[in-house]
């Protein structure tokens, strides 16, 4: 977190919890001495900040407690969902989930690897006579080679285009298992 204390530029800072928060409330213990000085120099660039904007509700109404002359404020959800153009009703979501027989890999062509192990976990699960089936985000068909019928590769999905922003959404809305890699 940082706040140039020295320009008249107005800062906003974008964040999901402080260090405090972090340390304290969810780690449970106490800030050692470096932690200290980083927790201390956040607490300057929140209170000097033009306006604080925290994903989490709940951060934000500690971080308002914390500091109650900031302006602070929350999406009242994460950026992810924010860019679903589709209103979603989260019992009917989770319907869908338990019902589902599909499973979704979101990962672009990096992750190749990964999404070979999933078709491979995926063909014996087919073999033991369940009927999953798997949509790919981030890989078109052509980067995996002897793709089977069961798979369906979607590429990329641009969330500011309308059709692919819902194909999105509705794929992560409509899966049983989402799998999104690290490495």
């Amino acid at each position: 977190d940082f706040c140039n204390r020295y320009l008249q530029i107005p800062s906003i800072l974008f964040c999901d919890w402080t260090y405090q928060i972090l340390i304290k409330d969810r780690q449970k213990r106490n800030l050692y001495p470096l932690e200290e000085k980083f927790a201390l120099r956040q607490s300057e660039a929140i209170m000097r900040a033009k306006l604080v904007i925290s994903l989490f509700p709940c951060c934000a109404k500690k971080m308002e407690i914390d500091y109650p002359n900031a302006n602070i404020h929350c999406l009242g959800g994460n950026i992810i969902n924010n860019l679903c153009r589709t209103p979603l009703n989260l019992e009917t979501v989770i319907n869908k989930k338990l019902n589902s027989n599909k499973i979704l890999f979101i990962g672009q062509k990096k992750y190749l690897i990964g999404a070979k192990l999933v078709i491979q976990a995926m063909k014996e699960i087919r073999g033991k006579g369940l009927s999953y089936t798997l949509d790919i985000i981030g890989m078109k068909a052509r980067d995996i080679d002897k793709i089977p019928d069961f798979v369906t590769c979607h590429g990329y999905l641009h969330k500011d285009n309308y059709l692919e922003n819902e194909l999105y959404y509705r794929l992560i809305c409509d899966a049983k298992v989402l799998i999104n890699p690290c490495k």
